[in-house]
């Protein structure tokens, strides 16, 4: 077996809104798009989509597939990370509290791709899918 090359990819958080119709919320020719109006919090910052923090992070608006979602990140991937901690605010006043952990070991070998664990948890409760906010208005 030889020597294994791998990317990491930087840890990003997809935020998805939809309507009780299943409308996309954040779909930009919906007359009813709320992805200017939502804000998230981390490590004492406040972002909103289209206006940046820092170089590093930001809150962006993207098509993923058939809908459009607000990705907010570019974290590192090889770190390891334990109660990282964002706040999503919606235009409705409500937040969505996401507390995210992530394990990673490295083989020094070269033979072993590396293992990486995460849970993340959504207002307490642990979701099925690391790194995806869903929220239905």
């Amino acid at each position: 077996m030889g020597y294994i090359n791998f990317d990491w990819v930087p840890v990003y958080f997809s935020i998805k809104a939809t309507d009780s119709e299943g409308e996309d919320l954040f779909n930009p020719s919906n007359k009813n798009a709320i992805h200017r109006e939502v804000k998230v919090r981390y490590n004492g910052k406040t972002y909103r989509c289209g206006k940046g923090g820092d170089n590093s992070k930001s809150l962006k608006l993207e098509q993923a597939e058939t809908v459009y979602v607000l990705k907010f990140g570019n974290f590192k991937p090889y770190a390891a990370y334990s109660g990282l901690q964002l706040v999503i605010v919606w235009p409705d006043g409500k937040k969505d509290v996401v507390s995210y952990n992530r394990d990673v070991k490295i083989y020094e070998d070269g033979k072993h791709m590396p293992e990486v664990n995460e849970t993340m948890i959504v207002n307490g409760k642990e979701v099925d899918n690391p790194c995806l906010i869903e929220r239905t208005f």
